[in-house]
């Protein structure tokens, strides 16, 4: 279960990431 949650977060956090990129080419 701990392992699942552990994918979960660094899911979340390429997705975080990956919306923050494109916000930043869109203000370009």
């Amino acid at each position: 279960m701990h392992q699942l949650f552990e994918m979960n977060n660094r899911f979340w956090r390429l997705f975080y990431i990956g919306t923050s990129y494109i916000q930043r080419l869109q203000k370009l």
